[in-house]
């Protein structure tokens, strides 16, 4: 499993012509979108020349949407990504996503490595207001609500991450595209440093 402090650009050379090799159609889009983006720019001093103008930004933008495309494609599967790192209570710590073809084995795999480097779990339906405990099987098993993993650090684990508590979480649930997302939040320290080693490993 790669581990990402931060995510492809897209825009690096390298990057770039990798993805126009497999996407041609869309490099030459993007390169027409390009072009008429900077001629409707170079309109500015013509009559309406401010509404060309806003045009060919807006044409030169949509280029920005292949960058991305090859930044995506540039990102080694599976990875675990650095999203962030929120300070809530004056505790610091990192928010990751995990980008997989196959997200509930890189989870399993994932899960399983944190098992072993920082011991007992807990694992549980996260309900809103309530959390009920569940079997790790159920956890993989089609989860009818967002599912929490938690391993504490120098503590016993704790499903919610509040100021007073180090450790890793993982959290697995379907976005509104119905998708199955996974990101993963880790007290800065020790707790980042083992979540690291095993996604490396996993």
């Amino acid at each position: 499993m790669q581990v990402y402090q931060k995510r492809p650009s897209g825009l690096g050379a390298k990057e770039l012509s990798a993805h126009a090799r497999r996407d041609r159609g869309g490099a030459l889009f993007a390169v027409g979108r390009a072009v008429v983006g900077v001629v409707l720019i170079g309109l500015i001093g013509a009559p309406l020349g401010f509404l060309w103008f806003v045009l060919g930004v807006a044409s030169l933008a949509s280029v920005f949407l292949f960058a991305k495309a090859a930044g995506d494609a540039a990102l080694v599967r599976p990875a675990l990504v650095l999203t962030g790192r929120p300070k809530w209570d004056g505790t610091r710590r990192t928010a990751w996503s995990v980008v997989s073809d196959d997200l509930p084995d890189t989870l399993q795999r994932l899960a399983s490595g944190l098992d072993a480097a920082l011991g007992a779990s807990l694992t549980a339906y996260d309900e809103g207001s309530t959390y009920r405990g569940i079997t790790r099987r159920e956890a993989f098993d089609a989860p009818e609500h967002p599912v929490v993993f938690a391993w504490g650090i120098d503590g016993k684990a704790r499903l919610k991450a509040t100021d007073d508590v180090s450790g890793v979480w993982i959290r697995m649930e379907y976005n509104t595209a119905d998708a199955l997302v996974a990101t993963v939040l880790a007290n800065e320290g020790r707790a980042v440093d083992a979540l690291t080693q095993v996604a490396w490993r996993a």
